[in-house]
């Protein structure tokens, strides 16, 4: 991820996060099926102008269009979802929350 220009991806949980933290440009092919879980990340996460978002029309499913949107990947501004240093928080959070539970 950190020598990429952009990323090419579905949307899930753990791949979305990862496009969050390294600040790369993406376009996701989020899966609807079985559930809607994906789509419903990416189409939010497009409108605030954290990635886009390839739709699942047939016609938007075509190899020259696929092709054009990973073109225009790399001058894409990378995503704008603000630093608010969690991952930094994180292990002191959770010894506060351990010792709450004890």
């Amino acid at each position: 991820f950190a020598q990429c220009q952009g990323v090419l991806s579905m949307c899930g949980y753990n791949t979305f996060c990862e496009i969050l933290s390294f600040r790369k440009p993406a376009l996701v092919l989020p899966r609807t099926e079985p559930r809607q879980e994906q789509a419903l990340r990416a189409s939010r996460a497009q409108a605030r102008g954290i990635l886009r978002v390839l739709p699942a029309a047939a016609e938007a499913q075509t190899v020259e269009c696929l092709a054009e949107n990973l073109a225009a990947l790399p001058g894409q501004t990378a995503n704008s979802f603000p630093d608010q240093g969690c991952l930094e928080r994180l292990p002191d959070r959770a010894a506060r929350l351990l010792d709450m539970a004890s």
